[in-house]
């Protein structure tokens, strides 16, 4: 019997508290920094204030974080934490990719700058006016993956079978037996995928997340035979 192999990449979601940030730049994670500058008419290029919505992790395990810049009021007589000039979200794709949104909600110019400094350090920069109010900052960030640990179960033999499955957070999905490989999909609390071995066969799997993501189970086709199986981290 064809062991079966799956895992799920460990979700929580949270809201992180509102936070301000007086400076020159704000640090996002310890590997994204965003700087905004307000080219005002009283003082000329002015450092915005970063001020901090909210923060969650969704259950396919992508990130998201948001808030927004305004001129301080020590600036210019304009200036408020409650008259944005300029809204941002940032998107930390499950597969890797980071998007840095930037959305001008003002008059005057506003230079955006973002640096990542992941894999390899890189930088960019975009002037929002009037005319062309949002830019996007685009980066390839890291992979990650989790491990589960469990059995499989064939109905039709009663074979059990131990195994070791590896969750990429690019969905796909590697096991301890070699050259086997597959994909997966997660939608809430439903994970379905298909695994292939190295001869070529394939194995559909359908499976549910338990509530703390550290526990999948469910059932597996392959051919004539059918299964379940259990995971844990």
């Amino acid at each position: 019997m064809k062991r079966f192999k799956t895992l799920f990449v460990a979700f929580a979601i949270f809201l992180a508290s509102v936070s301000i940030s007086y400076g020159s730049s704000y640090q996002v994670t310890t590997d994204l920094t965003i700087r905004v500058v307000i080219n005002t008419v009283e003082k000329g290029a002015i450092d915005a204030v970063w001020k901090k919505g909210g923060e969650e992790t969704t259950s396919a395990g992508d990130k998201v974080i948001w808030g927004f810049f305004y001129a301080s009021p020590s600036d210019v007589t304009w200036g408020s934490e409650n008259n944005p000039d300029l809204y941002v979200k940032i998107w930390f794709d499950h597969g890797g990719r980071i998007d840095v949104n930037f959305f001008h909600v003002s008059v005057p110019d506003i230079d955006v700058y973002s640096v990542y400094s992941g894999s390899s350090t890189s930088n960019q920069y975009s002037k929002t006016t009037m005319e062309n109010r949002y830019y996007r900052h685009e980066y390839n960030g890291s992979i990650s993956a989790q491990t589960y640990y469990g059995t499989t179960v064939n109905n039709t033999s009663g074979e059990t079978d131990t195994m070791v499955t590896i969750l990429w957070s690019d969905g796909s999905l590697t096991t301890d037996e070699d050259g086997t490989s597959g994909t997966y999909t997660i939608n809430g609390t439903l994970i379905t995928g298909r695994l292939i071995y190295t001869e070529g066969s394939a194995t559909d799997f359908i499976g549910t997340i338990s509530g703390d993501g550290n526990t999948i189970s469910g059932t597996w086709t392959t051919g004539g035979d059918s299964g379940t199986f259990t995971m844990s981290k």
